[in-house]
C-alpha cells in the first residue's frame, strides 16, 4: 500500500523527463564558433544530416513547411570595431536562400541594440534587449513558423519556463514575413575589418526547446497513474 504513494511523484517525473527527451534535435554545435570580419556557413543542404531542411513535407527551402522550428544560440560581442552607433559593425544568425539574405537575428549596422534584419518590416529592434555590451553574451530563440508567416525571438529566455508562460517583454513576434523565412542555409556574420562575435550553445530542433505545458505533462502522469491502478 505505501507504494500507492510514491506512484503520483514517479509519473510527472517520468512524463515530464520523457517530453523533454522526445524533442529532435535536427542540428547542434559543439563548443562555440569565433567569426572575424566573415560569413561562414553553419549549415546547409550539403550537409544537414537527414536533410532536413528539403526532406519530406517540411520543407524549409520552398517555404512550404508545416512544422515550427526551434533555434537557440548564444552571441557574443568581442570587437565591434570601435562602433559607436553611427554604423562599423554588424553581427548575425543569418538564414540565406541560395546567396539571398533572409530573416536574421543579432545586431545591425548603424545600432548598438541586440535587434535584427533581413526580414518582413525592415530592422528592428528586440524586446528586453537594449545595447549589447562587448564581451557579454546574450542568448536567444528564434522560433520560425512558415505555416503562420512568422517568427518568434526570445530573449535571454529561462526555458524552465513554458512557451506560453514567457514574459512579453523578453518576446518579440514578427509576423507577415513570407519568404523571410525561406531558407537552405544559415550564416554566421560579423563584420567588418576586426569586428568579430562569439557564437555558441547552438540547436536547431523541430520540437519547442522550453518545458511543455504543465497541464498537458499533468494529464499524461494521471492517465498513467490510472493506468497503473488498475493494473494492481
Amino acid at each position: 500500500m505505501k507504494l500507492r504513494f510514491v506512484f503520483p511523484s514517479i509519473v510527472v517525473t517520468s512524463v515530464l523527463i520523457a517530453a523533454q527527451a522526445s524533442a529532435a534535435v535536427l542540428f547542434s554545435l559543439p563548443g562555440s564558433q569565433t567569426v572575424v570580419n566573415g560569413e561562414p556557413s553553419l549549415v546547409n543542404t550539403t550537409n544537414d544530416a537527414g536533410d532536413w531542411i528539403t526532406a519530406g513535407a517540411n520543407n524549409y527551402s520552398d517555404n512550404t513547411s508545416t512544422t515550427p522550428l526551434y533555434m537557440q544560440f548564444t552571441m557574443r560581442v568581442d570587437n565591434n570595431n570601435g562602433e559607436s552607433g553611427g554604423g562599423g559593425f554588424f553581427t548575425a544568425f543569418n538564414l540565406r536562400k541560395t546567396t539571398a539574405e533572409r530573416l536574421a537575428v543579432g545586431n545591425t549596422w548603424g545600432s548598438l541594440n541586440w535587434g535584427g534584419f533581413g526580414g518582413g518590416g525592415g530592422d528592428f529592434n528586440i524586446n528586453g534587449a537594449s545595447a549589447y555590451a562587448v564581451g557579454t553574451p546574450a542568448t536567444f530563440v528564434l522560433k520560425i513558423d512558415q505555416a503562420a508567416g512568422s517568427a518568434t525571438i526570445w530573449f535571454n529566455p529561462d526555458t524552465a519556463v513554458a512557451e506560453a508562460s514567457q514574459p512579453a517583454g523578453i518576446t518579440t513576434v514578427r509576423t507577415g514575413q513570407g519568404i523571410a523565412l525561406q531558407f537552405d542555409d544559415i550564416w554566421l556574420r560579423a563584420g567588418n575589418n576586426n569586428g568579430s562575435t562569439t557564437f555558441s550553445g547552438i540547436t536547431i530542433q523541430n520540437t519547442t526547446v522550453f518545458v511543455p505545458e504543465p497541464g498537458s505533462a499533468v494529464l499524461g502522469a494521471l492517465g498513467l497513474l490510472t493506468l497503473l491502478r488498475r493494473r494492481r
